[in-house]
């Protein structure tokens, strides 16, 4: 199930039915009766995949799933816990299905966070409880189109690092990211903005493992799903310049600890990552003559039809990324080796 593509979305905005009816928000889901249910160890899993990447569409949770039965045999599953409240379904979910996107977008729902809560030690108190249904009412349509592309990378990678035998995805995170830059007057001032200050805040972050190696065995990343809705201009401020202050002021080693690290940029279509490596090799060269040399190594960037759920390994050992200046591909294993 392909994600929606963002950057050719209709202009218009569509609204939401007058009245949501849980029942009639799957297909097929008409009776009224609730039916019974005995959890599953697939079900536990479920719940849990649903809280750590907060929203999945139906091919994505497939895959993570590992599940190989017939594909209505999930769906009705599905449709029961959704019946049961233990699923939940976001509103602007259904504006984004009738303009192309995945036709099922599934949350954790209020049931489903209490049967999780004790197993990964969250807060068991029902007031936590209560605001899941509140949380997911309050997904909108431009994060859903975001947080798709973003999660389907999440996935991509974790098949991938499962499926290898000397890689571990030891970390990943999505949260408290955010950190503020104060770069040098005379390279800010080449973006002709008032600001002195540039607020980096990445899409997510994340460490791989090499266990059967010495120490250090880590390879840390910053990750930017780009959609193509914000202008280069803008982009290269904050993902360029941002990045590129952050490494030079060794900001890594004062927040998080490591010394080193590198960007994955994944662009919607192969013209945007053209544009995007192109915008920075630019950049790069202004910047060099005005007296500070960045690394072009520290982006790499690539396009979301690069990988897919059906051969994740691309993700890693496939040469789908490139720098800022250099036209050859590499493949994530091999430009590790070259640090």
């Amino acid at each position: 199930m392909a994600i929606f593509d963002f950057a050719n979305a209709p202009s218009q905005q569509l609204k939401l039915p007058k009245i949501y009816d849980r029942f009639a928000s799957f297909a097929h889901a008409k009776k009224k009766e609730i039916p019974r249910v005995e959890l599953t160890e697939r079900d536990i899993n479920i719940f849990i995949l649903l809280w750590r990447y907060r929203i999945l569409d139906f091919g994505t949770l497939k895959f993570l799933l590992h599940f190989t039965g017939g594909k209505y045999t999930l769906w009705h599953r599905l449709r029961k816990l959704f019946q049961l409240g233990f699923i939940d379904r976001p509103k602007e979910a259904i504006i984004f299905g009738r303009i192309g996107g995945p036709r099922v977008l599934l949350a954790l729902g209020r049931k489903g966070y209490e049967v999780v809560a004790p197993i990964l030690d969250l807060p068991t108190d029902n007031h936590q409880a209560k605001q899941m249904t509140q949380k997911n009412n309050e997904i909108k349509f431009f994060y859903i189109a975001h947080a798709l592309g973003l999660n389907r990378f999440h996935a991509v990678l974790e098949l991938a690092c499962e499926n290898h035998e000397h890689v571990n995805l030891a970390h990943w995170t999505q949260q408290n990211l955010k950190v503020r830059i104060t770069p040098p007057s005379y390279q800010i001032s080449l973006f002709r903005i008032p600001e002195k200050t540039i607020a980096l805040i990445p899409d997510a972050f994340f460490t791989l493992q090499f266990p059967n190696e010495p120490s250090p065995n880590k390879t840390h990343y910053y990750v930017e799903f780009d959609n193509g809705s914000t202008p280069l201009s803008r982009w290269k401020l904050k993902k360029g310049l941002g990045y590129a202050e952050y490494d030079r002021q060794k900001l890594q080693s004062k927040f998080q600890g490591f010394k080193t690290f590198q960007v994955l940029i994944i662009a919607p279509t192969p013209e945007r990552k053209h544009n995007m490596r192109k915008e920075v090799a630019e950049w790069l060269q202004t910047a060099k003559r005005r007296g500070t040399t960045y690394s072009p190594e520290l982006w790499l960037f690539t396009d979301k039809t690069q990988y897919s759920l059906d051969n994740p390994q691309t993700v890693l050992e496939a040469p789908i990324w490139q720098t800022a200046t250099d036209d050859n591909p590499y493949s994530l294993l091999v430009l590790r080796q070259a640090q």
